[in-house]
This record gives structure tokens, sequence and C-alpha cells, in this order.
């Protein structure tokens, strides 16, 4: 760890013992653990516990953020596109339809990989999308998650079934994060680990011992 982030992690533990923070001084906390945390999580050597990963309920609320921003940024598309094309050129839901899949798989595809992992509700809530075999998440696993597994988990009913797992595996993992070695990690929890360690603790990744 850096002595950016040791710093800053030594003096929130001392304060936090002293206060009970407000939300607004969370939320600035929040922003303060972002800059000093790195945006490569360092790989991690020994099977990950439990608490590291972000379960069903929080990841569903950043979902919701998430879709409240396609919806307006969609919007926004379709207005700039009406400029240039009358829609029943081609059909009123063609175009509508082109122009909502291009937003909602390019939100998720591009802020994942752009911004390490995390979508504007992921940072609101403080967590990331990590792979669980690599420090950072290359673009081969950012597409399969993000294109062919959302497809899958945005079929009504059949999406339900695939989130389910969530509530079982050991890693919290989705049937998408299953297939592709991934997961999302709560990054408070995570900050808190990478203070107890040493720079040294680095060494080949073996999270697929962990038992689900």
């Amino acid at each position: 760890m850096s002595e950016k982030q040791d710093t800053f992690f030594t003096e929130l533990v001392a304060s936090s013992k002293k206060k009970v923070y407000t939300q607004e001084e969370i939320d600035t906390i929040q922003q303060q653990s972002d800059e000093v945390l790195p945006p490569e999580l360092p790989v991690i050597t020994t099977p990950l516990p439990t608490y590291f990963f972000s379960g069903m309920w929080i990841r569903f609320f950043a979902f919701m953020i998430d879709l409240i921003v396609i919806a307006a940024l969609t919007q926004v598309v379709r207005t700039i596109v009406g400029l240039f094309i009358t829609f029943t050129q081609l059909g009123t839901w063609s175009v509508y339809g082109i122009c909502g899949l291009i937003v909602y798989y390019g939100y998720f595809i591009l802020l994942t990989k752009l911004n390490h992992g995390q979508t504007l509700g992921k940072m609101i809530f403080g967590i990331r999308v990590v792979s669980l075999t690599s420090p950072v998440l290359d673009w081969q696993t950012v597409l399969l998650r993000e294109g062919c597994g959302r497809f899958f988990l945005s079929i009504p009913v059949l999406g339900l079934f695939l989130y389910v797992p969530i509530l079982f595996t050991a890693r919290k993992q989705q049937v998408a994060d299953l297939f592709f070695d991934t997961s999302v990690v709560n990054l408070k929890v995570v900050a808190a680990f990478l203070h107890q360690t040493t720079e040294s603790y680095h060494v080949e990744p073996v999270y697929k011992e962990v038992k689900s």
C-alpha cells in the first residue's frame, strides 16, 4: 500500500473512534477513498471471504440507478436522432429500439471497462465489478459479461432465476459471473483489507479454490 493510502486510512480509523459520521461526511469519505484506492485492485492470493462481495440488494439498487440514467440518456439520444431521421422512415419501434439497445449495452460495457468496473449506480453504492483471475478487467471479459451475460439477465422471469445464485455462492455470483470468473466487491471492505496488508502480499491468484 502506498504512503498516501496508508495515511488516509490510518486517519480515518482513528477519527471513526471519536465521532459518529453524518451521511454527508460518509459520502465525502467515499469520494476520498475512491481517490486513494488503486484503479486496478491487487491480486490477492488467499481465498477471499464472503463479506468481500456485494449481496443482491445493494446490486439491485445500483442497477435501479443505472436504469434511471439509461432512460434519461436514451431519451436524449432519441431526440438527437430525431433531428436527422424521421422515425416513420424506418418504423417507430425499430428506430427507438435500436437507440435503446445501443445506449443500454454501451452504457454497461463502456463504463464497466473504462471506469474500472463501476457504472454510476455502482459508484453511488461503493461497489465494483472485478475479475477473480486478473487484477484488471480485460475487454473480452467485459464484453462477455456486460454484453452476452446481460442479454440473458434482461429476459423477463429468466433473468430473475439467473440472479438467484448470488444468494447461495460464496462469492455472491450470478450466472454470468460464474461463467466469466467475475463478481462484485464492496470497496469499503476491500479498502479496510488493503489497510491491513503489506505491499509484499502479492502472489499468483488462487480464487478458484473457494468452494461456491
